[in-house]
């Protein structure tokens, strides 16, 4: 095997594979570098840890999750801010089933995520937006369900299939009737 034949690319592809498949916490340095023919020492030439590759692989998501707040912010009422954040979240959802998996589903990558106050400010946010007008705690329970329902499609296998219109539509609706939209 040689050093420096994998991009950060391919080394994000290959942990996201890996992470989705075995856990977060079941994926080796030794077995990304094993999938992309590579050594550890090539993983470390690019990534200084495994958080740092865990880091890189839910950075889209979370880049994603700073542009829905950012856009709902701009909405001149609450359940303006709600409809919208539903939207993004389940466009979202059907664009990155795999990292959805490995983020709401790994406590390694949730863990990681709760630490870093960046991710958690984001999430308090869009906790906030999602309960509308009530902070009680069914609100913030109701946020929490439709949350964990976004990696439900992901998980089960025999919504594998169905179509990104239809998924959709589906947590949409789910996120809707949850939230009492």
């Amino acid at each position: 095997m040689t050093r420096g034949k994998s991009s950060p690319a391919a080394i994000q592809q290959a942990a996201l594979e890996l992470f989705a498949d075995h856990g977060v916490a079941g994926t080796s340095l030794q077995m990304i570098a094993t999938k992309l023919g590579v050594t550890k020492a090539a993983l470390y030439h690019h990534y200084k840890t495994k958080d740092g590759i865990i880091r890189a692989v839910i950075a889209p998501a979370m880049k994603g999750f700073e542009e829905m707040v950012a856009a709902a912010r701009t909405l001149p009422e609450a359940s303006q801010k709600q409809h919208y954040l539903i939207r993004a979240l389940a466009d979202q959802a059907v664009h990155n089933r795999q990292l959805y998996l490995v983020m709401l589903q790994d406590s390694s990558a949730t863990t990681l995520m709760e630490r870093d106050p960046d991710y958690r400010k984001i999430f308090e946010e869009m906790q906030m937006i999602l309960c509308g007008e009530n902070l009680g705690p069914e609100a913030v329970l109701r946020v929490t369900m439709f949350l964990m329902s976004l990696v439900a499609p992901v998980q089960a296998s025999r919504s594998v299939d169905i179509n990104d219109a239809t998924l959709r539509q589906t947590i949409i609706d789910v996120g809707e009737t949850i939230l009492r939209c």
